[in-house]
């Protein structure tokens, strides 16, 4: 039998507890955001309809936590999924999955993908300095995109553009990867100065959710309350909601409190266990 809201829940609030303590033993700077960050904001927890747990963290951090995660790090019961882990994988950001669990969206199931409980780790970059570099990050961000959902548009039988057609017929399967990691060295950019950064989880530099470098500060950030614990997070952590959220303290119309769709969970069975069952 799938898995309770609450208990899906609880199982993630877990996660959150032993990301949390690994990233602070190895002096990695994380930020509770998104939906989690409102959820500690405004119910002191979850979101009372929502079923995922959202971190961020800047280019730097981002890439420690990954090396390690891979390495093992984490130790057995998580597995760090990207495209490096998981050639099929079509975000560009990471999902740390619980293994032995189910997380999986009813009409994705088919997918050759792992599918546990998990997180998001998103990564908050900043403009480069220089012309040469800013065009590295847009072309860079572009041809991610499109390498990336390579898989997606497979998965959705969804029509392509010309320019994606091309790009994914020309690069073969045993370069992409590397191409990937080499955009991701352009794309993802550490901050240190500037005005803004932005959350990279569009890849969408033309029209970015953007935000005052102050906002990732790491001498300013705090903990706040979620659950029965607390979490770091940003310093200014009202102005990032004004700007993700607008007037964030209230509360969206009953019709809009849901998760994410028709989504498959269970904390007690594997998810290539439900991949057996399809016809």
């Amino acid at each position: 039998m799938a898995s309770e809201l609450r208990e899906i829940q609880l199982t993630e609030l877990s996660m959150l507890k032993d990301v949390a303590a690994f990233c602070d033993k190895n002096d990695i700077h994380y930020y509770l955001s998104s939906g989690s960050l409102l959820g500690a904001a405004r119910h002191a927890g979850f979101i009372p309809w929502d079923d995922d747990i959202d971190i961020c963290m800047d280019a730097k951090d981002y890439r420690q936590f990954v090396k390690r995660g891979i390495n093992g790090e984490l130790g057995e019961k998580y597995f760090v999924q990207n495209f490096r882990t998981d050639r099929k994988f079509f975000y560009p950001w990471t999902q740390l999955r619980l293994n032995g669990t189910t997380s999986v969206p009813r009409d994705m199931l088919h997918c050759d993908i792992h599918y546990g409980i998990c997180m998001d780790i998103f990564v908050i970059s900043q403009y480069p300095k220089g012309k040469i570099r800013k065009w590295l990050q847009r072309v860079s961000t572009s041809v991610m995109n499109i390498l990336i959902e390579k898989y997606w548009y497979r998965y959705k039988n969804l029509p392509m553009t010309t320019k994606r057609k091309i790009l994914t017929s020309v690069v073969p399967e045993v370069l992409r990867v590397p191409l990937l990691r080499l955009c991701e060295y352009f794309a993802y950019v550490e901050i240190k100065d500037g005005k803004e950064c932005f959350n990279m989880d569009r890849m969408d530099l033309k029209n970015p959710l953007s935000y005052p470098v102050e906002i990732m500060d790491k001498k300013r950030r705090t903990k706040i309350h979620f659950e029965d614990d607390e979490f770091w997070t940003f310093g200014a952590w009202e102005r990032y909601l004004e700007i993700v959220y607008g007037d964030w303290k209230k509360l969206p119309p009953v019709d809009q409190r849901g998760g994410h769709g028709d989504i498959i969970f269970d904390v007690h069975r594997d998810y290539k266990e439900y991949q057996k069952e399809l016809p």
